[in-house]
């Protein structure tokens, strides 16, 4: 999603983009993020925070508010490590703009090869040296199942194809 550098005004507008129906309820959530800051120069030179904590503060109530929700609703009555297992843990990763965020349940990050994952950012702005463009890029492995999610922003515009595709060429 590209946020134009905006942010929500509350944790609802984001509610309604997690909840399911009451039958199902995911195992992995996986949040990509474009333009989280003003793509200038200040913000592609030097890294300020406050915006990043504020998505991943937004984000990690968001979906706790989504799982409470659907164990109430689904009238389960769990044991406190039932419950445990039901959080959500996360990894992600930031550059400039561009966010990735991958929620697991605990349950599920139990059973990850640890020394599976792999992040990275790949720039690919201004001569490939800037993160204004590009993508931040997340693998790992689930019981020997290996998963990569890649999160791209690249160049815009009409007549931009051959550099959209060596952008992509890049970070493949």
């Amino acid at each position: 999603m590209n946020c134009g550098a905006l942010t929500p005004d509350s944790i609802d507008e984001l509610l309604p983009l997690f909840q399911t129906d009451n039958s199902f309820q995911p195992d992995i959530y996986v949040v990509a993020l474009q333009e989280i800051v003003q793509l200038n120069a200040k913000n592609c030179l030097k890294k300020d925070t406050k915006r990043l904590d504020y998505w991943r503060k937004t984000l990690t109530e968001t979906l706790d508010i989504v799982n409470a929700q659907y164990i109430q609703k689904s009238g389960q009555r769990l044991s406190e490590e039932e419950h445990q297992n039901q959080q959500l843990v996360y990894v992600d990763k930031a550059m400039v703009g561009c966010y990735l965020a991958v929620f697991l349940k605990r349950k599920l990050a139990a059973r990850l090869k640890p020394k599976s994952i792999q992040i990275c950012k790949v720039k690919s702005g201004t001569m490939g040296t800037t993160g204004n463009k590009g993508a931040v890029c997340l693998r790992f492995q689930i019981d020997g199942q290996a998963i990569m999610i890649i999160n791209s922003h690249l160049i815009s515009g009409r007549r931009r194809d051959e550099q959209r595709t060596g952008q992509l060429a890049k970070i493949f």
